[in-house]
């Protein structure tokens, strides 16, 4: 019987700060920009703060972040060493990147699709944060933020991504994803073996696993809508 708890910390340090297979499916976060963030946010440093800090003294915190940035993500015992809250490395992510752009073609498509059926209630926006804080000290690979338009109320799905079942996870959501399932995903000319039929069921699966994620969050409120589940449809590859 495989012990799981032990597996998980037993991984290495290529897997716990986010593997090559994450990074093609889910996206990578900008470490550098992410680390400036970290830095800000250690140092309750306001953006109104930093601008109107002398140039000589702007120039010397670039410098500073730029170091602290390198250094803070450079592995995972220096991001375990500068640790933040998961709200904390929210915010840095949602810092430094596009929340309606998505730089991979696997979740792109999923954002796509999904922000195509749930407009104009809703917005749909979703973060990597795979090599971050989130990702290897509280267990999540990437996260999907639902604003409703009307009351700007927001609700977060948070995604891990596996080859395998590992029998329980941080995140709302686990995917998992084999090696062979991947290359039906990848829609890279070299690809052969991309499978767009494959590709259409697997996110229509998984937007009907976020609704249902996101119906759970929103029971509690007396103005929060529902969302009815994803009927499948063609998607443009």
């Amino acid at each position: 019987m495989i012990n799981y708890d032990k597996f998980e910390r037993s991984t290495s340090y290529v897997e716990r700060m986010g593997s090559t297979f994450e990074k093609e499916l889910l996206g990578d976060a900008p470490k550098i920009k992410y680390g400036e963030e970290v830095y800000k946010i250690k140092n309750h440093l306001s953006e109104e703060e930093i601008e109107d800090l002398s140039p000589e003294k702007s120039l010397a915190l670039s410098y500073e972040m730029r170091e602290y940035a390198s250094s803070c993500t450079s592995s995972f015992e220096k991001l375990k060493e500068s640790y933040l809250t998961r709200r904390e490395a929210m915010e840095a992510i949602e810092r430094c990147e596009d929340g309606h752009n998505p730089l991979v073609f696997f979740a792109a498509t999923i954002r796509k699709k999904f922000a195509d059926f749930a407009q104009p209630a809703f917005d749909v926006e979703y973060f990597t944060a795979v090599g971050t804080h989130l990702d290897v000290m509280h267990g999540i690979d990437a996260y999907f933020k639902v604003t409703h338009a009307e009351s700007g109320l927001e609700f977060i799905v948070t995604i891990d991504l596996s080859q395998m079942d590992k029998g329980n996870q941080k995140a709302d959501l686990l995917w998992v994803v084999t090696k062979e399932q991947k290359d039906l995903y990848d829609h890279s000319v070299t690809n052969k073996a991309f499978n767009k039929q494959a590709l259409e069921e697997r996110t229509d699966k998984e937007i009907n696993n976020i609704i249902e994620q996101l119906n759970k969050k929103m029971a509690d409120g007396d103005d929060r809508k529902s969302f009815s589940q994803k009927k499948q449809e063609a998607v443009s590859c």
